[in-house]
Order: C-alpha cells, then structure tokens, then sequence
C-alpha cells in the first residue's frame, strides 16, 4: 500500500510540474530581449586597449537613459544605445568610435562615474570630435581602479549600425612625443602595466641575455626626459606595486 501511495504522489507531482511548465511565460530571448549591454545594470566590460563592435541595431532606446548633454541642436537621447563599462589603469584614457560601414556614420558618447544601477554623473560627452560626425573623448582625472560607464548611441534612427568602439588606455609617456619630464633630486612612477611595446621603439645595446634572433626593444616602454643638471647623473629605477619609479640624481662632478 505504501509503495502503491508514493506511486500516486509522484504521478501527481508529476502532472503538476508538467501544468506549471505549460504555464511558465516564455524566455527571454523568446520575448526578443536585447542582447548584454542593452542597460547599465547590464554592462559590456571593455579591456583597455582594446576595440570592440557594437551592432546597434539589436539594442534598444530606453527612455530612461540619462540624455547627451552634448547633442547637436541640444541636450537628448540617442537611438539604440548600448552601455560598456572600464576599470581605469591610471588617470587618462581616450575612448573613441569608428564606422562598420553602412549607415553608421554619426554617433553619441558619454561616460558616467557612480554605481552601475544607482546614481551615475556624467564626466565626459561628446557628439562629433572623432572623424566626419563619429565621436572621440579623451578622458583625465580618473582614479585608477575605479569603474567607469560609456554609453553608445546613434544620433538617429538613419545612423544606427554597427560601430567600433576603442578604448585607449596608454598613457602620454607610451611614446617618446608624450615623455614625463624627470626633475633632477626627483622621483616619478610610471606604470608599465598600461604601455604597450613598439617595435620602432630604439634597441637596448646592454640588454642581458637577449632573446634568440634579431635585436628587439624592451616590453612595455615608458619614456621619460630630463636636463642635465650637473656633469655627472645618476637614474636608478626602484620597483613599486605593480610600476616602476625612476630616480634621477645630479651628482656634482
């Protein structure tokens, strides 16, 4: 009889769970949800120095999104935004947009500091700095390790397609052209973590133990330059968390 009973019990269950699946709504993709990205809350993380593509036309326009300041012809939404998101390497970075071809041709960006689902302020805007009517920001003051949002959006309806978006987080002393002056009796830290290696970057003749084959620069140069101060100088580099700091000293002759 017992075994009989449970038999009844897990036919009935059964048969419930059947009901409770007919029933369930649908799934989100069912439903046609955008894709990750389509809200704040919801995120694209971007790597830094890197470029990703945005095909906007599978996200929506949200009328809660916070409006680009910097809009042509005033304050407003764009269409078919999509939200990324970056953690900061160190206080610059530049973020722009390129064309996939099509009608992507006129683009919003913003960037916002705060909570992902909560209270963001917007720190930067731009409509049309970058080539033709795409957009370029160049970003300064960040706090490094702090999470940033960017907000992508087409201008209109007519200009939504697929964009590229890059994230540039080389600082100026990433090439020669940006290098940090380096006062004498002085430190100045330099993180090699967010430089990238160029291969035009000059050879380092003293190199200890050089990889096999032709001559190649160091990893991840950082520049630096300075006014000889005395006769004879000294630089030294001392290793920090994560950087390096080199040390100037004018030694008198």
């Amino acid at each position: 009889m017992a075994r009989s009973l449970a038999s009844v019990v897990r036919i009935l269950m059964s048969s419930l769970a059947c009901l409770s699946a007919v029933a369930a709504p649908a799934s989100a993709d069912d439903r046609g949800f955008a894709p990750p990205g389509d809200e704040r809350c919801d995120s694209i993380f971007l790597n830094c120095n890197s470029t990703v593509q945005a095909n906007l036309a599978g996200f929506t326009s949200n009328p809660n999104d916070p409006a680009f300041t910097c809009r042509f012809g005033g304050a407003g939404r764009g269409f078919n935004t999509a939200w990324y998101s970056f953690i900061a390497q160190g206080p610059t970075a530049t973020l722009s947009t390129g064309s996939g071809g099509g009608a992507a041709t006129d683009s919003l960006l913003a960037v916002y500091s705060g909570n992902d689902c909560g209270i963001v302020t917007q720190i930067a805007c731009d409509d049309d700095s970058g080539n033709g009517n795409l957009s370029l920001i160049n970003l300064t003051g960040l706090t490094t390790g702090n999470r940033y949002y960017v907000q992508l959006a087409a201008f209109s309806d007519g200009t939504v397609g697929t964009y590229t978006l890059n994230l540039d987080c080389r600082p100026p002393y990433d090439e020669c052209a940006g290098a940090i002056n380096l006062a004498c009796n002085s430190a100045q830290e330099v993180n090699l973590g967010i430089t990238t290696t160029n291969p035009a970057d000059p050879i380092f003749p003293c190199r200890l133990n050089p990889p096999p084959g032709p001559p190649v620069p160091g990893v991840n140069s950082a520049w630096l330059r300075f006014t000889a101060g005395a006769p004879n100088m000294r630089l030294t580099v001392l290793a920090t968390a994560g950087s390096s700091t080199p040390v100037g000293r004018c030694l008198p002759s």
